[in-house]
């Protein structure tokens, strides 16, 4: 005659834990912090770097934007002032309505502005007024 099947014992319940939960929680998946904190300072680095080439942009194109704007304004006021004449020679217009005379300390700012802005610009438009009064 066979014994009878022994009767199966609940297992045992693991001790209980005198840590918090949320260490038992860092304990439990200790092998993905070194990944996990790679990921995230490389995602940091990227959003930085995004956000530090995307300032540079947007300074280069406000600087082009403003560098337009003033050879376009340079530009209409030397037609203004210009005309061909029967020679086929420009010839300065006569003005149709009277000057207004800026300050000269504001004009004198803004000239200083200009040249720190674009000083190769500035060194050309003084090479044309040499070469203008040598003729």
């Amino acid at each position: 005659m066979a014994k009878p099947p022994e009767i199966a014992k609940p297992p045992a319940a693991p001790a209980p834990s005198k840590d918090p939960k949320w260490l038992q929680f860092a304990n439990k998946y200790r092998a993905f912090w070194i990944p996990v904190g790679a990921g995230v300072a490389l995602l940091l680095v990227l959003v930085v770097m995004f956000a530090i080439r995307r300032s540079g942009s947007k300074k280069k194109q406000s600087m082009e934007v403003e560098r337009r704007l003033e050879l376009a304004e340079g530009a209409a006021a030397a037609e203004t002032q210009l005309e061909v004449g029967g020679t086929g020679r420009l010839e300065p217009a006569a003005p149709a309505e009277p000057v207004v005379k800026e300050d000269s300390h504001e004009l004198a700012e803004r000239v200083k502005v200009m040249a720190k802005r674009d000083p190769q610009v500035t060194a050309n438009v003084l090479r044309m007024w040499l070469q203008d009064s040598k003729i």
